[in-house]
């Protein structure tokens, strides 16, 4: 049974305090959440790893997660049978259980913060909102990955709310306790980067103890009772995790380095944790201080920046006038001693959380993807954050001005994020539909080798995802029929060389993709170009090819491709897509390989009258080549001349698409009169 403080006769009462009103801070964390991540959640999509588990649980239900987890986060299934039949395969609903997850994550810190210091509301509330719009952290809209991530911290985070109730004698204090043993036990056993953090525990409860006027020997004794069950689930975890996954995904680099080399190890940490805590603190608020490029986030990104930072500002002040308006002038004793233990609870937090991260010497950094490593310094930077500033400017008539614009930087900060995001869900979707439309069917086994696409937030493994959505939407086996390789990534190790007949071999999810080099199609994609299946033939010398990708071209074999399949792929997320330029360019190139060059001619007609024009101009050349099959010399030459124009690089792709012309197209005056004219806007080697 747990004991309390106030059973030992020789402690002075506790301090009380008035009750405290949970609405006006719930609603500032909510408006403040929608301000600083909600505003572009119409128009975001799904990213990194969310793809790969959401086809996952498309294809193979949502059971799939339990192979996913079971070896490092075995309760981490539980959470997804509850949130994915609830989001389903759309963006917005997982964007929105994303935006619920940051505003529980908010609730908690401020929860668990108003009830370690009552009366210092400003402090609480501050804490919250600089945790909701934390500017170190930026891959929140990943929203299937980061949503259960979120809703693991805030229940870490009410474990340790649940435990300072408990020891305060609240009400049901034995149904406190054991809240928070199974709340830790499941925050712990889903999610690896909160382990440090249970270090605050005991620190939790020793200020509590305090508080309640334990002092002394007696004040230790009752510190580590009460830490000792949470200590023994703590302890519980970290054998299974050394000894049954044996640490599946990252090794322990500095318990071997301080094995071999002690000094030079401690050195390091001491080092990395210096830079670490100083990058989490003042080097994310220096980055939301920091405006980004017009030219990076356009004027609509800028008008949702603008409408983040001026709404988030309101909310701050909004919500803080209504929290203590009156609460000016020099602070008491009492007040200048709870914001110092908080800005120390704040410091320890800070130092404990990068334990995941410096054991296994993880880089740390302000962009993708290792800023995901800030994910345990949040509360702790937030803490510290709010508890100085409260404690240096907090009796300024203008501190609430002051409070608002840092809460609205890092609102502002996270819009502008979220705008990148929104760009590349845009490029991924229109390379799926080009795809797509250049490919409307291929054969089961077909390896994709693209250039690494310059897409941020994606990988061939995310990318591998969709186009198996997109050809196989009602696989039912473990054989995962196509995969995507980023050549200059996969190159001697799923892709073993390139070379014709050598089998692939690459374990996907929870099945295994079995294909050969001689199976594949080199595709390029540079937007805003359009996607290219190259060929030998007709690309060995387009110019910006990748060498490596070059290298694959010969490898490329477009038989692989049904141009006329009873069921034609389609991307799972082509609704919106318009018809422009690519898509009529996607579809005259598969006519080009059928040879249909009327059909590539007609498309022409329509697509070269659009504004919107080829950004590679190689993308004029299959309708040179059809102009010329259809005895169009005039309009061949005028695109030859409107290419070269345009990048003269393109030459030697131009010249071998008039060496077919004149190989393959019969003889007649014009074509006579085109060939004696061609010099003058393409001077071919003879």
């Amino acid at each position: 049974m747990l004991e309390h403080p106030e059973s030992e006769a020789t402690a002075p009462p506790p301090r009380t305090h008035p009750a405290v009103n949970g609405r006006v801070p719930i609603l500032g964390i909510l408006g403040t959440s929608i301000f600083a991540r909600g505003l572009l959640i119409p128009w975001l999509g799904f990213y990194w790893d969310d793809l790969p588990t959401l086809w996952a649980m498309h294809a193979y239900g949502q059971a799939v997660t339990w192979q996913f987890f079971r070896s490092d986060r075995p309760f981490l299934p539980w959470i997804y049978q509850l949130t994915a039949p609830l989001a389903g395969e759309a963006p917005v609903r997982w964007q929105l259980l994303g935006l619920l997850a940051w505003f529980l994550a908010g609730v908690s810190v401020w929860w668990l913060m108003v009830g370690l210091w009552p009366s210092q509301r400003r402090l609480a509330l501050l804490s919250a909102l600089l945790f909701v719009v934390y500017p170190g952290f930026l891959q929140g809209p990943i929203s299937i990955i980061y949503s259960h991530f979120l809703f693991l911290s805030a229940l870490f985070f009410f474990s340790f709310s649940c435990t300072v109730r408990a020891i305060k004698g609240r009400p049901r204090s034995q149904a406190w306790f054991a809240a928070a043993l199974g709340t830790q036990a499941l925050a712990l056993f889903s999610f690896e980067y909160l382990v440090g953090l249970e270090l605050l525990r005991p620190a939790l409860i020793g200020l509590v103890l305090r508080q309640e006027g334990l002092r002394g020997r007696r004040w230790a004794v009752r510190t580590t009772r009460t830490w000792l069950p949470h200590l023994a689930i703590l302890s519980v975890y970290l054998v299974w995790r050394a000894v049954t996954p044996r640490f599946p995904t990252y090794e322990p680099a500095l318990l071997t380095m301080l094995a071999q080399q002690p000094g030079a190890a401690l050195q390091a940490l001491a080092s990395r944790i210096a830079s670490d805590l100083l990058l989490t603190t003042g080097g994310a608020w220096f980055e939301a201080a920091s405006p980004p490029a017009l030219s990076s986030i356009g004027k609509t990104g800028l008008l949702a920046m603008a409408a983040s930072l001026l709404g988030a500002a309101l909310v701050t002040v909004w919500a803080l006038l209504r929290q203590r308006p009156n609460d000016l002038g020099k602070p008491t004793p009492a007040a200048r001693s709870d914001l110092a233990a908080a800005a120390g609870l704040g410091a320890w937090a800070l130092l404990i959380a990068g334990i995941p991260v410096w054991i296994p010497m993880l880089p740390l950094q302000l962009n993708f993807s290792w800023d995901r490593m800030t994910l345990p310094f949040m509360l702790g930077a937030s803490v510290l954050a709010a508890s100085l500033l409260v404690m240096v400017f907090g009796r300024w008539r203008a501190s609430l001005a002051l409070f608002a614009a840092v809460v609205a930087l890092g609102a502002a900060h996270q819009t502008g994020n979220a705008v990148s995001y929104l760009q590349e869900w845009r490029d991924l979707r229109a390379f799926l539909a080009q795809l797509t439309t250049r490919a409307p069917g291929l054969e089961p086994g077909t390896t994709l080798i693209t250039n690494d696409i310059p897409l941020t937030y994606y990988s061939d493994n995310s990318l591998t995802a969709p186009i198996n959505w997109a050809y196989a939407p009602d696989l039912d086996s473990t054989d995962v029929p196509y995969m995507l390789y980023f050549v200059a990534v996969r190159l001697g190790l799923g892709l073993p060389a390139l070379e014709p007949g050598l089998p692939i071999t690459q374990h996907y999810r929870p099945g295994s993709f079995q294909g050969s080099t001689s199976n594949t199609l080199a595709v390029y994609y540079e937007p805003p170009g359009c996607l290219q299946i190259l060929d030998v033939r007709l690309h060995d010398s387009m110019p910006g090819l990748p060498a490596d990708l070059s290298r694959a071209v010969p490898l490329s074999d477009l038989g692989l491709i049904d141009p006329s399949p009873e069921v034609p792929a389609r991307s799972p997320f082509a609704e919106g897509i318009e018809t422009n330029w690519c898509i009529y360019f996607e579809r005259a190139d598969l006519a080009r390989q059928q040879q249909k060059w009327s059909e590539v001619a007609a498309i022409g007609d329509l697509a070269l009258l659009l504004e919107d024009r080829p950004n590679n101009v190689s993308e004029y050349l299959p309708f040179v080549e059809a102009y010329g099959h259809m005895d169009r010399w005039e309009d061949a030459l005028h695109w030859t001349g409107v290419a070269m124009q345009r990048n003269s690089e393109v030459r030697r792709m131009a010249c071998n698409t008039w060496d077919r012309l004149i190989q393959t197209t019969p003889a007649s005056a014009e074509k006579e009169q085109a060939l004696a004219e061609l010099p003058a806007r393409v001077r071919c080697e003879p």
